[in-house]
């Protein structure tokens, strides 16, 4: 049993310490020592510590975006001039962001670096394919999953959101992604992937919150018309009902 223990641990530090580490740290020094800004300063000590705790990073930094692209979501969803927030729904995404997306996918990358080093363009396809086959799929199941679930959704209420919303938001990314992500793991450290996708996905992150928030479509979305043949309607959703008793 300590052996298993000993190897998990050793497992676990391979997982989040990646061969960046010895970059950041000399560009941190190398900084330090030939320039007095600032702000040159600041950022080469920044880059040291997403290096070193690439799971905090990516959790404070996808969390933020989270809470920053449901506040555009609500704002997308609204006709009105006066703009109504709802906190607790932000909170929510902040939450599920922060606490669930953000360290897994930090893990993700620094596995996937891991199998596929480099940044040519065969090691950049392969994970493109990678993300679209395997952590696609599995991010926005667990993001729809974890928002139902804080929502007090019933597991039929949330499969029917994943199998409507979920494929459609599928398709979506499959479309936006691949640009983002070719962007990324060409010029993209692997400690700053996960804030880099991230801060991408501010945008994506107003239309995700809308899709896992909501059961009408994503009005604003150019993708909702390519996307619904892909998708099945959600069934038994309550509907609001009228106060109003006809005569």
């Amino acid at each position: 049993k300590v052996g298993r223990e000993k190897s998990e641990d050793k497992f676990w530090k391979e997982v989040v310490n990646v061969d960046w580490t010895k970059e950041a740290n000399s560009t941190s020094s190398e900084t330090d020592n030939h320039t007095t800004n600032p702000a040159q300063k600041m950022f080469a000590r920044l880059s040291q510590f997403a290096a070193t705790h690439p799971i905090i990073t990516a959790s404070i930094t996808v969390g933020t975006t989270s809470l920053g692209g449901d506040v555009l979501g609500q704002m997308g969803e609204q006709e009105t001039v006066h703009i109504s927030w709802d906190s607790i729904r932000s909170l929510r995404m902040a939450l599920v962001g922060g606490g669930l997306s953000g360290p897994m996918f930090a893990v993700w990358h620094n596995l996937l670096e891991r199998q596929v080093p480099g940044r040519g363009p065969r090691a950049i396809m392969l994970k493109l394919l990678a993300n679209s086959v395997f952590m696609g799929p599995i991010g926005i199941a667990t993001t729809f999953t974890a928002v139902g679930l804080l929502r007090g959704r019933t597991d039929k209420e949330i499969k029917d959101s994943i199998m409507s919303k979920g494929v459609e938001t599928f398709v979506m990314g499959s479309f936006y992604w691949p640009l983002v992500n070719i962007l990324v793991f060409r010029y993209v450290p692997v400690y700053y992937r996960s804030p880099a996708g991230g801060l991408a996905s501010m945008l994506w992150g107003s239309v995700m919150s809308t899709q896992v928030n909501n059961n009408h479509p994503t009005k604003f979305s150019p993708f909702t018309k390519i996307a619904s043949p892909f998708s099945t309607p959600i069934q038994n959703v309550p509907q609001p009902t009228s106060s109003v008793k006809n005569g």
